[in-house]
Parts: structure tokens; C-alpha cells; sequence
């Protein structure tokens, strides 16, 4: 299910002001044949559509595997893309029920990207250790030549140990 709803946002990513789309079977399909003007044949395949797209990859949103931001960033920019969009502009002006669904898509949207994106406290701390634990990292870098010493009693053992030249027993003559 989480794939065909990945590729109904990679579609909507596709989109321009200009693209037509088709609603068929789950599916959201850009409408390449400029010559034929293709109607859905009822909107509410298209409300089912739009709204099993944007849930399903809102549950997705828990799963740990995927990277959030980047479906966040996607799904708002699929929707963008739709509003952007004349034809779609067209069907929410003539039917209020897919306008209340798209409603509630950008409320969901909205407080999605408020507690996962945002403001979401977990990620607030962590950036701020992670930032907190670098400067700590650099910062014991940079003092490491500072900290480095050679223990006092190991020097004078090595001198000590060297033979002293004993200036009376150099042969002058030979």
C-alpha cells in the first residue's frame, strides 16, 4: 500500500501549473496525450485517491525506516504542486467535498510538520547536545598539543644513562 502511495506523490511531484492527471484504479496517472482532455469519471474515486495517499504516508511517517524529512518535505510539495495546478483548481471549485478533503490533507500536513519537523521537542534537545558535544570535541582538538607531556622522571633517567666523555682519557696525539 505505502508503494503505490509513493508513487502517487512522485507523480504529484512531476506535475507543472499545465499537467492533466487521471484518478484510476489507486492510481494518480499524468495525462501525456495533449490531443484528448480526459474527465474522471466521478470525483469520488478522486476524493478516495487523494485521501489514501496522503494517510497512508502520514502512518508512514511513524515507521523508523524512512527518512521523515524528506517525505514531509515531499507530501508538502505534492501539495503545493496539486494547488498550483489548474485543472485541479478547476475540480476543487466544482466540488466542495474533494475541497474539504484537501482541507483536512493540509491540517494533517501542517501538524505533522509541527511535531516532526518543526518544533519537536526530542529534536530540539538532541540538536542542541549534538551541537554541545561537537564544540567539546573541537574544542579538546584543539587543546590536545597543550595537554601533551613527557613524564620529568623519564628525561632524567635518559640523561643519565648516556656516557659522560671523560676529557682526560682523549689521546691528544694520536
Amino acid at each position: 500500500m505505502d508503494t503505490i502511495a509513493l508513487q502517487n506523490i512522485n507523480t504529484l511531484l512531476d506535475i507543472n501549473v499545465k499537467s492533466t492527471f487521471i484518478f484510476k484504479d489507486r492510481k494518480i496517472l499524468i495525462n501525456n496525450d495533449d490531443s484528448t482532455e480526459h474527465i474522471n469519471e466521478n470525483n469520488i474515486n478522486t476524493e478516495y485517491i487523494l485521501y489514501f495517499t496522503f494517510n497512508q504516508l502520514f502512518n508512514a511517517i511513524r515507521h523508523e525506516n524512512i527518512n521523515r524529512n524528506k517525505l514531509i518535505n515531499d507530501l508538502d510539495q505534492a501539495l503545493d504542486n496539486l494547488y498550483e495546478n489548474e485543472s485541479f483548481q478547476k475540480l476543487i471549485d466544482n466540488d466542495k467535498h474533494i475541497d474539504e478533503i484537501m482541507n483536512d490533507i493540509t491540517l494533517k500536513l501542517d501538524i505533522i510538520t509541527e511535531k516532526y519537523y518543526n518544533h519537536y521537542e526530542c529534536k530540539n534537545l538532541y540538536n542542541k547536545l549534538n551541537n554541545f558535544y561537537n564544540y567539546l570535541i573541537e574544542d579538546f582538538i584543539n587543546r590536545i598539543p597543550l595537554h601533551i607531556y613527557t613524564n620529568i622522571d623519564d628525561i632524567d633517567e635518559d640523561i643519565y644513562e648516556e656516557p659522560l666523555l671523560d676529557v682526560n682519557s682523549i689521546n691528544k696525539g694520536d
